[in-house]
């Protein structure tokens, strides 16, 4: 077989039967027209595209451990088990930290340490931390008012995690109602109130202590009325003329009335309550009131004096509402 001479950079290059072609020579023996059909054209390749449904039903990775999961699903099934039960750990022993000053609580490190083994996100860790705080405020009030070593605690783990009171919108209200009665039970001025700005003129020795905002206000009045009827025989003198004999008996009768006076706010301060009604301010001694009473969405109380009327204010905390009045009352 003849040898073909290509000629690249001055050197000539001998081909041989069964030896591999040499990538420089390739190009020259194709434009080669005295070779043409004996070497094959190399074909470009196509790039390949993807079709729509190999990337819709495409396997996901799932959110926990990262490893590849159906379409139809975001985590596998031990996964989600696994990172529910350690935010549920997470959220126990916030709790019992925070209610008994468990020590297995070490801070935000031993937290974290717990988040790796259930692959929670930084998100998840913090619901979980604050999941724990909130029912631990809900089950300390449910029994007592905050002590300074509860006080303590809650404050370190806030500044741990960073809450905001915000993110604290249920259980951060409750606490500082609690630390309002620790102080009144102590016999002394809360020190959250000193920050109240009050809707109403005080005296020179009041001070505000609370504003319960959006409240419905009723007054309930007694009202006394007699009844009875006569006894005897009517005459008849003329036409249209009657003379009735007989006796008067009557007894007298008491109706309860109850009349809504409108919605506004309930201001208590260290002397009185305040109502104010669109616009208009009615005041009450808390030395007049002689009974209180909480229900289900607010409370009632009793002004002294055989006809005193006795209000109802709906809408508020029972709770709260309650052991400030008593607690003001005993402070006066």
């Amino acid at each position: 077989m003849p040898n073909y001479g290509v000629m690249e950079e001055g050197h000539t290059l001998r081909l041989r039967v069964g030896a591999p072609v040499p990538e420089a020579a390739l190009p020259a023996l194709v434009e080669d027209k005295g070779i043409k059909g004996r070497v094959a054209k190399s074909k470009p390749v196509k790039a390949s595209h993807e079709s729509f449904f190999s990337r819709v039903f495409k396997a996901k990775s799932c959110v926990v451990c990262g490893e590849p999961i159906g379409f139809f699903s975001s985590t596998h099934t031990n996964c989600g088990v696994t990172a529910a039960r350690v935010a549920e750990i997470i959220s126990e022993q916030i709790g019992r930290y925070l209610e008994q000053g468990d020590a297995s609580h070490i801070g935000k490190k031993s937290i974290n340490a717990l988040a790796v083994q259930g692959n929670l996100s930084d998100t998840e860790v913090k619901s979980a931390v604050q999941q724990g705080f909130e029912c631990a405020v809900r089950n300390i009030l449910s029994q007592r008012v905050l002590s300074r070593e509860d006080e303590g605690r809650l404050s370190q783990l806030i500044a741990d995690w960073n809450f905001e009171k915000s993110e604290l919108c249920r259980g951060w209200p409750r606490i500082i109602q609690s630390l309002v009665i620790r102080d009144l039970l102590e016999g002394k001025f809360p020190e959250h109130s000193k920050t109240l700005n009050s809707p109403v003129s005080l005296g020179q020795t009041e001070s505000c202590v609370w504003v319960f905002s959006g409240v419905d206000i009723y007054e309930r009045k007694i009202c006394r009325s007699y009844e009875g009827h006569h006894a005897g025989l009517s005459v008849r003198i003329a036409k249209g003329i009657y003379f009735r004999d007989g006796v008067y008996r009557g007894h007298p009768v008491e109706h309860v009335s109850a009349d809504r006076l409108g919605r506004g706010d309930l201001v208590l301060t260290t002397k009185n309550a305040f109502f104010l009604i669109e616009g208009q301010t009615k005041k009450l001694s808390l030395k007049k009131i002689v009974s209180v009473n909480p229900h289900s969405d607010g409370i009632t109380f009793q002004c002294g004096g055989k006809r005193a009327p006795q209000y109802s204010v709906r809408r508020l905390d029972p709770w709260f509402a309650y052991n400030v009045i008593v607690n003001l009352s005993c402070l006066g």
